[in-house]
């Protein structure tokens, strides 16, 4: 399909078969410059079909591109004649200094040839241009679709650094139907002989071919010259300049010119304080007669203040371009004008050439970045008292007045005791993380930000961990955490800045230690302290009782009741079709009450196990070979089960230092044969209670039991916990009152009832909470956990502190074990990728106590459109329900209860694999199952028509030649 002239091959990569395209990528491109179309009578030809090939295969049959056989054919390319080099390849972001973009430099200088390559597929983030078109002479090519809107994944400048204006131009990239290479099925095949790709390597050879015309055009021209008439000439599509360079690539226009420039200025970026910097121009006259040019230089702020007089000047303000000759003007910079007070930062604007009639001839672009300056912002952590193994994290530097023309993107520093930068005068966030041990080994960390910091001269910034306040709730009993998140959420003036710290944990073998400093109220835009806790009356608690005073342990189980994997059993037709269920071993609990006498059975190996006396007994054991921050799980369990089979009736484990994370099983799959009742018994998570303690009180207790005193422990907490503290804080500051402290008072009574038809526990997701309120913008907090609920049983929660014109939202996964340890999922198992469990969900806006009720009554479509509070605050679902568009009826509906809770289950919607949970927050119910029927005034049944609902990821087209 691109048979044509080549005038030479060569391989770089070391190919067995040579220069042969066993990818599809060079064939697909070479076929877009230079394809005859024969294979579909001419209908798909490339942009130049009478130009001649030279070859040069730098890229693996894998499509990776080694760097040296890059520039090697680079080189054999410019040696063998070539006068453009087409490279539809992409090595990542650089500031154009690299070694690829300095080859491309390089290699243009000395031969005149010019280079169109890609500008990479990293878009639509800012700076994301990658080598080597960020070279200065490459000719970047980003990518539209047959509308002229940029591709999403096009790469979008400026050029990291120096903010020089890339790309250069644009071109089509989407969908681009080109010969496909033999044996291979790159992109979406379209037959034998063609296959369509999208990519900015696609949109390359575009230019790559116009520049070919271009050249055989003006032979007399360097490259430099070339792109300087296909920029030019570009027709400005009203995209960005960082988007879409000059715009539209045209042709003919750049094949029809009078006078030829060298292309675009750019005089990089410029640091204060500043001297006049200046740039030559030359002008070509492609003609055999004179042509007198009148040269205007025009800059502007990119914040829209328009440069002041004498910023950018250019002299002569007219010059003669002799017939086939060249003149030359000079453009000078002088920041010195702006003075203290003026508008530093981005700058961009162009450099017209008019002739006599008042036709521009010439127009080249012209970017500059002018540094204000900079003042030392230094930033300084003093741990706490006795803290060790200090982890600092990075720390971020977030801009909050705007000021987007002059800065690049936040500043990130690597974490430590002392750092310093340098920033311009204005308002600054500065936020970081601290993690410590303390002296007992426990592990603590500290999110700390000084939401604004101005910046007018040296600046310190301190962060004293020693005044710092923990983050943590006094409650009317003593409580452990079931899920919690601590934000600290910074946004700038107009949001074009934002941040976000986050601590988040839950239920496990240990209790975070969390910790932050107060802060003032902000000027500039918002900040959000947001504290959420799910809070629960302790599991388990012991007291070792003997050989000396009292002493309370803190034991902690792996998870509150289920161990979150275990084994996938399958059968029928096994992994291909078949069903599937998940077991979910269950965390055995000690009793709630008692005493029972403890021994110390050092690493719990069979011998110490033996002369330990465990038979009745609670078993410590110190395991340090196989337990450091965590625990293997499967040695763990081989020991635990040990000492189960002498009579053990728990186990406490402890490492060397804090308290040790004992492990979870992983997920395995099991063939249970033609039915389930071919599966294997579910394994417990271990064959005994096992918790874990502190290093130092396993210490403490070890030495009491050296000694030769009987020591018993005393057993206590709530195995099914009877109610659940769920407390919400949402501030404009860090405050100075902490821990927060809330009374009985201070909280709603909200009980939840789950209907079921036999005994169980809900599962997976058991239920969540979260609270919106306004001052988070309509944002909820994050959905915490809390503990599952079992049918039959009623769930106290105690909700609080009071909030104005808070909602808070209730979520329930309504499918429960079919025994307590096994969860079905029904369908097949290819699907369960894209397959969610219905939830139910309830709004409440809680004024007094409050009981829920769930899965119960029939379900039935309803509109439910979000529950508002007194003054109309309410949540955004996103999406309508029963919505008329013209004379066509959506039927998407929910499904409610009389209760007023509904499930995520959207009816209406068919086909649904999976892209139901992108449009709406739910999951498709379908016939039979689900049915609607619309009538009309006459009671007669309105036809049915199936719409298909249709949306892109990602924005314009996809990236077939990812990473190319």
């Amino acid at each position: 399909a691109a048979s044509r002239v080549v005038a030479d091959l060569a391989d770089f990569t070391d190919n067995p078969a040579g220069p042969r395209d066993g990818h599809g990528h060079g064939t697909h491109v070479a076929a877009t410059v230079a394809g005859t179309g024969a294979a579909s009578d001419g209908l798909r030809r490339g942009v130049a079909p009478g130009a001649d090939l030279l070859i040069g295969k730098v890229c693996n049959d894998a499509g990776s591109c080694p760097f040296d056989a890059i520039v090697a054919g680079m080189e054999w390319a410019a040696s063998s004649g070539a006068r453009v080099i087409s490279m539809s390849i992409s090595a990542g972001p650089t500031d154009g200094t690299d070694l690829l973009s300095q080859a491309v430099n390089q290699v243009s200088r000395a031969t005149g040839v010019l280079f169109v390559i890609a500008a990479g597929n990293g878009g639509p983030a800012p700076r994301t241009v990658s080598a080597p078109g960020t070279a200065d002479e490459a000719l970047a090519v980003a990518a539209v679709d047959d509308d002229g809107e940029m591709a999403d994944f096009s790469a979008r400048g400026p050029r990291p650094g120096d903010d020089a204006a890339k790309p250069d131009i644009a071109a089509p990239g989407v969908s681009i139907v080109a010969a496909r290479a033999a044996g291979t099925a790159m992109g979406r095949v379209v037959d034998e002989h063609y296959t369509a790709a999208s990519g900015t390597s696609m949109a390359t050879p575009h230019v790559a071919g116009a520049a070919a015309v271009v050249t055989q055009r003006y032979p007399e021209l360097t490259g430099r010259e070339i792109k300087a008439l296909l920029m030019d000439a570009a027709v400005d599509l009203g995209h960005d300049l960082f988007a879409q360079g000059e715009g539209l690539l045209d042709v003919a226009a750049a094949a029809d010119r009078t006078v030829a420039t060298g292309g675009p200025v750019s005089f990089g970026r410029l640091t204060y304080p500043h001297q006049p910097v200046t740039r030559t121009v030359t002008y070509t006259n492609l003609t055999d007669q004179p042509v007198p040019l009148s040269l205007a230089a025009t800059l502007g702020s990119e914040n829209g203040t328009p440069a002041p007089d004498g910023l950018l000047t250019v002299t002569p303000a007219e010059v003669t371009v002799p017939a086939g000759g060249t003149a030359q003007a000079t453009l000078t910079l002088d920041g010195r004008v702006l003075g203290e007070d003026g508008v530093y930062g981005r700058y961009r604007g162009g450099l017209t050439a008019t002739d006599q009639a008042g036709a521009v001839q010439a127009s080249d672009r012209v970017t500059a970045l002018l540094e204000a300056q900079r003042y030392e912002v230094s930033v300084g952590i003093v741990p706490p008292e006795g803290a060790t193994d200090l982890a600092y994290g990075g720390i971020v530097v977030l801009p909050v007045d705007d000021q987007v023309h002059l800065h690049d993107e936040p500043v990130l520093l690597d974490g430590g005791p002392a750092t310093a930068t340098a920033l311009y005068a204005g308002a600054y966030a500065v936020a970081t993380s601290v993690g410590w041990r303390d002296a007992a080994g426990e592990w603590h960390t500290a999110l700390v930000t000084e939401p604004e910091v101005t910046v007018a001269g040296p600046t310190p910034v301190r962060f004293d961990l020693r005044e710092a306040r923990p983050v943590a709730a006094e409650l009317p009993q003593s409580t452990e955490t079931n899920s919690a998140t601590m934000r600290h959420r910074r946004t700038s003036t107009t949001g074009t800045w934002s941040l976000e710290g986050v601590l988040s944990g839950e239920y496990g073998a240990r209790e975070p230690h969390w910790w932050t400093l107060p802060t003032e109220p902000v000027h500039h835009g918002t900040f959000r302290y947001i504290n959420a806790q799910v809070r629960v009356p302790s599991l388990v608690t012991m007291r070792a009782l003997g050989g000396g005073a009292p002493l309370d342990l803190h034991p902690r189980y792996v998870a509150a009741d289920l161990a979150v994997a275990g084994q996938w059993q399958t059968w029928g037709d096994g992994a291909a079709s078949g069903e599937a269920r998940q077991t979910v071993p269950l965390v055995a609990h000690l009793p709630e009450q008692g005493t029972l006498p403890v021994v110390y059975a050092g690493g719990g190996t069979a011998g110490e196990l033996a002369g330990a006396g465990v038979d009745g007994a609670l078993v410590l054991l110190t395991p340090t070979d196989i337990c450091g921050a965590a625990c293997d799980y499967l040695a763990l369990k081989e020991r635990v089960s040990r000492a189960a089979e002498q009579g053990a009736v728990g186990v406490i484990v402890a490492g060397n230092q804090g308290q040790v994370e004992l492990g979870r099983p992983s997920t395995s799959m099991v063939d249970c044969g033609d039915g389930p009742e071919g599966c294997p018994d579910p394994e417990p998570y271990s064959a005994v209670p096992l918790v874990s303690v502190p290093a130092t009180q396993a210490a403490r207790l070890v030495d009491r039991l050296a000694r030769a005193a009987p020591v018993r422990v005393r057993l206590g907490g709530e195995p099914e916990v009877p109610e659940v503290y769920a407390l919400s804080f949402v501030a404009g500051q860090v405050p100075s009152a902490l821990p927060h402290r809330v009374g009985a008072r201070d909280l709603e009574r909200v009980e939840h009832r789950v209907h079921g038809t036999r005994p169980g526990m809900l599962s997976p997701a058991g239920v969540t909470w979260a609270r919106a309120v306004p001052a988070l913008a309509r944002e909820s907090e994050p959905a915490l956990s809390l503990p599952r609920v079992a049918t039959g049983r009623t769930l106290t929660m105690l909700v609080g502190p009071p909030q104005a014109e808070a909602l808070d939202r209730f979520r329930l996964g309504t499918v429960y074990f079919d025994q307590p340890h096994l969860v079905s999922k029904p369908g097949h198992l290819r699907n369960l990728s894209a397959w969610a469990w219905p939830t139910e969900v309830q709004e409440v806006v809680l004024d007094g106590p409050t009981t829920i009720t769930w899965n119960s009554g029939p379900l039935l479509p309803g509109a439910h459109t979000g529950d508002h509070t007194g003054s109309g605050f309410g949540t955004d679902w996103g999406y309508c329900v029963g919505c008329r568009e013209g004379d066509r009826f959506w039927p998407v509906m929910t499904l409610t209860r009389s209760t007023g809770s509904f499930q995520d289950r959207v009816v209406g919607l068919v086909n649904d694999t999976g892209a139901g949970n992108l449009l709406f927050p739910g999951v498709g119910c379908e016939p039979p199952t689900c049915t609607v029927t619309l009538y009309d005034q006459a009671g007669e049944e309105i036809p049915q028509q199936l719409v298909p609902v249709g949306f892109t990821v990602g924005g314009t087209g996809t990236t077939a030649d990812s990473g190319r």
